[in-house]
């Protein structure tokens, strides 16, 4: 067919090739378009919403599919489409609740040209993380001292904290840190960014900038190098 449409003496009518590039036309491109989010992503995050006010609320010992399912506006049934059981659903969302803390800290950490700067960035950053998600801190403490985590999840949590304590061993071996264990600098690092990011969520009260330097630079005096 093509060899004879080549073979044609007579030119094609304007018609012709006009009603062509019509057909030949590319759709449309849709960027930029509002897509809608998928209703079982909002459901998913309702019964994650609902699972970690529960806990807060009541404790583990009072988590119920019923309850959480009252909470989040959803049937006991629809919570089984995603999870198989409570404690899964418990477990998933401390997982993801510890994953996005230490990508957290760490995306902090990139942006440092230096450990000290690195390792600074990472403070102000969980303080952020704690102010900003209270709900989800509070959960993650609570789980996270129930020792409700299973192997698989708790191998995921100490992936993250060996790369934590690999900026950590760095700053050691560079001389910007004092010489001691990284666990050790790990507790006195964190704590106190912790407790003030605590202590502000629960009286609705922000941290004056000056505190939140001062305090770290207290903290930085104790664990860096001589």
């Amino acid at each position: 067919m093509f060899v004879a449409i080549c073979r044609r003496s007579r030119p094609f009518s304007k018609k012709f090739w006009s009603l062509a590039s019509k057909c030949h036309t590319p759709p449309r491109s849709r960027v930029g378009a509002i897509v809608a989010r998928p209703k079982d992503e909002e459901k998913r995050q309702a019964i994650r919403d609902a699972v970690i006010a529960v806990v807060i609320e009541g404790g583990l010992a009072n988590v119920s599919v019923s309850k959480i399912a009252k909470r989040a506006s959803v049937s006991p049934g629809t919570i089984y489409l995603y999870f198989a059981n409570k404690e899964e659903l418990i477990q998933q969302t401390y997982l993801d609740i510890k994953t996005d803390w230490f990508d957290t800290m760490f995306a902090a950490a990139d942006s440092g040209d230096d450990s000290a700067a690195k390792i600074r960035n990472m403070w102000f950053a969980l303080f952020d993380f704690v102010v900003d998600r209270p709900n989800d801190f509070l959960f993650s403490e609570t789980v996270g001292a129930a020792h409700l985590i299973d192997a698989s999840n708790e191998a995921s949590i100490a992936k993250k904290i060996k790369k934590l304590e690999g900026v950590l061993t760095k700053a050691i071996k560079d001389g910007t840190l004092a010489k001691a264990p990284t666990a050790s600098i790990q507790a006195v690092l964190m704590a106190p960014a912790v407790q003030l990011a605590k202590t502000a969520a629960r009286d609705k009260k922000k941290v004056k900038p000056a505190l939140l330097r001062e305090t770290f630079d207290i903290v930085w005096k104790g664990l860096a190098a001589a």
